[in-house]
């Protein structure tokens, strides 16, 4: 700037004296010889011509100086946002490399060649190899050589579908030293201007470990169904053991004393009153007794399940209308296939029993329509109550099995229950759905 100051003031300077030389050298020739006043009047001109030449000199190197400095100044500013920027760039990167690093989700991103460009903490300790070992190639030395080609082909697959894809692979993990279950996720990215593919951004959750507790979850329940008919099976072994028993033992102790009973009120006739009095009301307590153990053969292992579902059915309709006082109705269509299969017809036979218990206790119905169809393939009974909506039923409060229950019970005999609660003091629907095919049982623990 001081340089250019001075040439300033130097053209200044040397105008004036040009200026003031002419005005001299004019006037001493003039002393000397006068000169025509056209050739003296053009000197001047030249003289002022050339003054005033060197002044525009001097302006146009002073908006030069001007221009120069805010070109400068301009050129500053220019430079200070760029590294600004530069900065704000370098720091968000750090930012988003620094996230990218301590996120839990293995996070990695390939070019359209399947090449690695970037990997995170997590992929890393996931895969079992640090990123510097597969940075700008695919991993194909990482992998199993099949599912290197799984790998190549999902990700031509994203890139060709142009959106999200998600999908399930088997990898091997080093760190684990086992193949397992990687969830992907597939984010093809592509150029905004050429629309060609850019990146591919690959984010993966590792389900193995789920995929283990849900099939051993699984099992647990299997094992527990298995000890449910097991349980059931032997239950109603015993049950069945114990009524033919009671029918046996007790039963025919009974009669016989009932018959010799008989024999005495009989022979006691009118020359002992007393001791036919007492008689009859002995007679009387042992009908009381053999129907009491009539009732309790009945309950412990019904005698009509021997005559098949429908027979059994429709002895327990009529036993809950006449106990409970509650109109019920049995339906029946078709013919029963599976009738010979005593489990099947004993399972089926207390899971209704269960389902109108549970009604008596909480529906506080004044009807229940029982229908039974038996099908080609399949089983399907449904049992319909007018009552209130309880929710005591499906937890299976005061005492009974409740819905719950009555419906593991179904899934132990391979089949589905399916309730209806509908409103409006509507009551509930209870359908369940079996197997036609005989053997449901050792097919549904057995799967």
């Amino acid at each position: 700037m001081n340089r250019r100051r001075l040439e300033s003031t130097s053209l200044a300077v040397a105008a004036v004296l040009l200026a003031l030389g002419s005005a001299a050298g004019v006037a001493y020739v003039w002393q000397i010889s006068p000169l025509p006043t056209a050739l003296l009047s053009l000197l001047v001109t030249i003289a002022v011509a050339c003054a005033l030449s060197l002044l525009c000199i001097r302006r146009l190197l002073a908006t030069r100086g001007a221009t120069a400095t805010e070109f400068r100044q301009l050129h500053a500013d220019q430079a200070g946002q760029r590294q600004q920027a530069q900065r704000a760039l370098a720091m968000s990167e750090l930012k988003l490399r620094e996230v990218i690093s301590i996120m839990p989700m293995t996070l990695f991103i390939k070019d359209p060649e399947s090449r690695m460009l970037m990997m995170n903490k997590a992929a890393e300790q996931q895969f079992g190899f640090d990123f510097s070992v597969v940075s700008g190639n695919n991993a194909h030395t990482m992998f199993p050589p099949e599912q290197m080609a799984v790998f190549l082909a999902n990700d031509r697959a994203a890139f060709a579908k142009g959106e999200l894809v998600i999908q399930e692979n088997l990898t091997f993990s080093h760190s684990h030293n086992e193949n397992r279950v990687l969830q992907t996720f597939k984010k093809p990215i592509f150029d905004a201007v050429t629309g060609e593919p850019d990146f591919l951004i690959c984010m993966s959750v590792d389900t193995t470990d789920r995929k283990r507790a849900e099939q051993a979850l699984q099992a647990s329940c299997l094992q527990l169904r298995q000890l449910m008919a097991h349980l059931d099976a032997a239950k109603d072994e015993t049950h069945r053991r114990l009524a033919a028993a009671i029918h046996d033992e007790l039963g025919q102790n009974l009669i016989a004393l009932k018959i010799d009973i008989e024999m005495l009120h009989t022979r006691a006739g009118d020359r002992h009153p007393r001791l036919r009095g007492k008689a009859g009301h002995a007679l009387d307590t042992v009908n009381a007794s053999i129907g009491s153990v009539r009732a309790i053969i009945n309950e412990l292992h019904p005698n009509t399940l021997a005559l098949g579902l429908t027979a059994a059915l429709e002895w327990l309709v009529g036993q809950f209308e006449a106990h409970s006082g509650i109109a019920t109705t049995l339906s029946v269509s078709g013919a029963d296939a599976g009738g010979q299969d005593p489990r099947r017809t004993a399972g089926l036979f207390y899971i209704v029993r269960e389902t109108l218990i549970d009604i008596l206790q909480h529906a506080r119905a004044m009807q229940v329509e029982v229908t039974v169809a038996f099908r080609v393939e399949q089983l399907a009974i449904t049992i319909v109550d007018d009552g209130v909506v309880s929710a005591q039923r499906a937890a299976g409060d005061g005492g009974g099995f409740g819905l719950r229950g009555i419906g593991e019970r179904v899934a132990v005999l391979g089949g589905q229950m399916l309730v209806e609660r509908r409103g409006g003091g509507a009551g509930t629907s209870v359908v369940i759905l079996m197997p036609a095919a005989t053997g449901a049982v050792e097919l549904a623990v057995a799967e």
